[in-house]
């Protein structure tokens, strides 16, 4: 643990060499030192750990000896690291961290605020609807219609396009200014939802600790979608539907209410499974 340290950089790595090279020199060219940086390699099997050693070496570089998924990664290196304020950000992601490290004088000006998170853009200057509400057991129920007659989410904020700043109650944890104070009042990531939910409850925690979070437009990082998960669409959607279930269920006002959400988490996988089974058959034959 190291108290001094002001700012620090947290990334997860699985099998996803491409994407953390690009990752960490969009990095260091836009002003981040190496010692800011913290890489979890969750014991890949490509060539993630050698491309680390020999093109990136003062990069503070955790090898664990097995997939830890991301919740225990992060905390690990949370633990580690222990930043006043720490970016947790996704390898494949790509991003100006002096644009991003000017984001942190929110938590100057707001000893209440949480969390800090930017605009997410694909690689074609589209913007991500990166935002959600807090979901309940009506949220499932919503998304299978949303799917079935092609519209827009709800639970994703369909009204809000992105590009106006506000507090938010739910951002993706692609890219994230977390401080230190939020993270010890708050808690670390739940294990208990290993790759998915875990930034949906720690959300809902902050919140019920009476915390706030904040979306700047005004820094935008194009984020790849899926570097990690991509690769495997069916098991993808098995963790997220499992977790969301997981925390319908925790987060239950009521038995009956709790059930029907469960249930309508487990239609809309049954909504979505053609889908994940087409990316699963194209992902075999690309392979």
């Amino acid at each position: 643990m190291n108290n001094g340290v002001r700012t620090a950089v947290l990334v997860v790595s699985h099998n996803t060499c491409a994407d953390l090279r690009r990752c960490l020199a969009s990095l260091t060219a836009s002003g981040a030192a190496p010692e800011e940086v913290w890489v979890g390699d969750n014991a890949s099997g490509d060539e993630t750990r050698e491309m680390l050693r020999t093109e990136f070496p003062d990069v503070h570089t955790i090898e664990f000896n097995r997939n830890y998924m991301y919740a225990r990664a992060v905390n690990a290196l949370w633990r580690v690291a222990d930043p006043e304020w720490a970016l947790l950000l996704n390898p494949d992601t790509e991003c100006d961290y002096a644009a991003l490290r000017r984001l942190c004088v929110h938590f100057d000006r707001d000893p209440d605020l949480a969390a800090v998170t930017p605009q997410l853009r694909y690689a074609d200057g589209r913007v991500q609807f990166s935002c959600r509400h807090l979901p309940d057991a009506a949220t499932p129920w919503r998304e299978a219609v949303s799917i079935l007659m092609r519209r827009r989410s709800h639970w994703k904020m369909a009204g809000f396009d992105h590009r106006v700043a506000r507090d938010v109650l739910q951002p993706m944890f692609s890219c994230i200014w977390i401080s230190r104070a939020a993270w010890r009042r708050v808690g670390d990531l739940d294990p208990a939802y290993p790759l998915f939910f875990n930034d949906v409850d720690w959300c809902a925690r902050a919140r019920r600790a009476g915390l706030r979070i904040h979306f700047d437009p005004d820094v935008a990082v194009i984020h790849h979608v899926g570097g990690t998960t991509r690769r495997y669409p069916i098991r993808r959607l098995w963790h997220a539907h499992r977790s969301f279930a997981r925390y319908l269920w925790r987060n239950r006002r009521g038995f009956p209410s709790a059930s029907a959400g469960v249930l309508g988490v487990w239609l809309t996988f049954l909504v979505r499974w053609p889908g994940a089974l087409r990316k699963h058959q194209q992902a075999l034959r690309h392979h």
